[in-house]
């Protein structure tokens, strides 16, 4: 998935589609969830459902470091839930978070901000 407002999608470092031996970078992160309940046993990787997840928020354009909002939309990112809405949230609802996270959001010390950033998605 690519937002067309990317600036780095097929290019020779991130190349579509992806070779033998490289990577591709997506334009949009999911929610991270540590523990997904199976619904009955045996099924130890079983996903929720939809219906279970009410209006969270599920996908957002990748803020993995304040780049990322730099390059696409500047003002805000885009956001989908789980009962299907897509919602624009504006920057400054989560603009001190990013700036504890800085360029490091792939790391697990960050986990608490990133949290809190899908939260503030939660609350559209």
């Amino acid at each position: 998935f690519y937002c067309p407002e990317d600036s780095w999608f097929n290019h020779d470092w991130n190349p579509w589609p992806p070779g033998e031996a490289s990577t591709t970078r997506a334009g949009y992160g999911a929610r991270p969830e540590a523990e997904w309940k199976p619904t009955s046993p045996p099924l130890p990787t079983q996903f929720p459902r939809f219906v279970n997840l009410g209006d969270k928020a599920l996908i957002a354009d990748v803020l993995s470091a304040r780049s990322h909002l730099e390059q696409k939309h500047q003002e805000g990112v885009n956001v989908s839930y789980a009962d299907g809405a897509v919602r624009w949230i504006k920057a400054s609802q989560f603009n001190d978070i990013l700036d504890s996270i800085g360029s490091g959001a792939f790391s697990s010390e960050f986990n608490d901000e990133i949290d809190e950033l899908w939260e503030v998605f939660d609350e559209r």
